[in-house]
């Protein structure tokens, strides 16, 4: 083997090394977003759930007084 083809085999592992890197950094990341999206909406299930158990069993004027907390002020 000559000096070029020693540079040429060694510059084309680092590529790949390279490559590979940035492949495990994209999935990761993804992974990680799935794991931030998964835990807003456990919370907002957590939040909906409140408002179900604050409106059940009650009569619709109480439910409306109980629900103008959750509600956005004009």
């Amino acid at each position: 083997m000559s000096g070029l083809e020693t540079y040429l085999i060694g510059g084309g592992a680092v590529f790949i090394v390279w490559l590979l890197t940035i492949l495990k950094a994209v999935l990761w990341g993804a992974s990680r977003e799935r794991d931030k999206q998964a835990a807003s909406e456990a919370k907002a299930k957590t939040v909906a759930d409140e408002i179900d158990a604050a409106i059940a069993g009650r009569k619709p004027d109480a439910n409306r007084k109980e629900l103008g907390q959750w509600s956005p002020k004009p």
